[in-house]
C-alpha cells in the first residue's frame, strides 16, 4: 500500500508556452566529391549534423539561421 499520493497539479501550472526553436536537426552523409554549403557563412560540410529551416535552406549551425525581423 502506498504511503504518499502523488501531488495534484494546479490548473494554472498546466499552461505551458511552447518556444519555437529555429531549425530541425538533420544528419548529412556526403558522397565523394559533393559538399553541402551553408548559405550564410559559405562553409562546406561533407558529413555531420546540419539544421534545416523552412524546408529550403540547410545551415551549419543554429547561429547561421537568420533571425525573423520584428517591425515596430
Amino acid at each position: 500500500m502506498a504511503k504518499n499520493k502523488p501531488a495534484k497539479r494546479n490548473v494554472t501550472n498546466t499552461i505551458v508556452k511552447k518556444i519555437e526553436v529555429p531549425g530541425k536537426a538533420i544528419k548529412i552523409s556526403g558522397v565523394l566529391g559533393s559538399f553541402v554549403e551553408c548559405p550564410t557563412c559559405k562553409r562546406q560540410i561533407k558529413k555531420g549534423i546540419m539544421y534545416e529551416h523552412t524546408d529550403k535552406n540547410i545551415y551549419c549551425t543554429k547561429n547561421c539561421i537568420p533571425k525573423p525581423e520584428i517591425v515596430v
